[in-house]
């Protein structure tokens, strides 16, 4: 995305995460640390202590309103939107092409198995565990494309294989 992109995000995504910390922060000590001492009649000082812990937690929060009403945050906004935006029409670029790169392999294992099908039905116990390899290759390279294409006509595609492995 580039460096000066990049230092842009990053320091308005920690400006975010810094205001979150606190607030977090504030409540991690309330809940775990306060809370469970409720239940027994408060010290002064820890009274003292929860009540300047609540105000300071109240105090994050309206820091934390105040930053997602901003301007600041709704530009970071908009920039991580059309960030995303550029990643999936990538992923959609690298899909197609990742598709026409597996598709090559796939043909090119399948081509293996074809030159092999005599195997089948002849005599030849090594060529036919020969075919039976070469099958794997394509079923192994076959899943790898889960991702890529249907699911079901992979899973279809892959159980066919499986069941020409096992009759072999």
């Amino acid at each position: 995305i580039g460096k000066a992109r990049a230092r842009g995000l990053a320091r308005d995504l920690r400006w975010v995460f810094r205001l979150l910390g606190e607030l977090r922060d504030h409540d991690l000590l309330l809940r775990e640390v306060i809370d469970p001492l409720t239940s027994d009649e408060l010290d002064p000082s820890l009274e003292l202590l929860a009540t300047e812990l609540t105000r300071e937690r109240a105090s994050a929060l309206r820091k934390v309103k105040r930053a997602l009403a901003s301007k600041r945050y709704a530009r970071l906004s908009l920039a991580l939107a059309a960030l995303q935006s550029e990643f999936e029409q990538q992923a959609e670029h690298d899909d197609k092409r990742a598709r026409k790169w597996l598709r090559k392999r796939l043909n090119e294992r399948l081509d293996a198995v074809l030159s092999r099908r005599d195997a089948a039905l002849g005599p030849d116990e090594l060529a036919r565990h020969d075919l039976r390899k070469e099958l794997k290759k394509l079923r192994y390279a076959t899943e790898l494309s889960y991702g890529l294409w249907s699911k079901k006509r992979v899973k279809q595609y892959v159980a066919q294989m499986e069941a020409l492995q096992d009759a072999l």
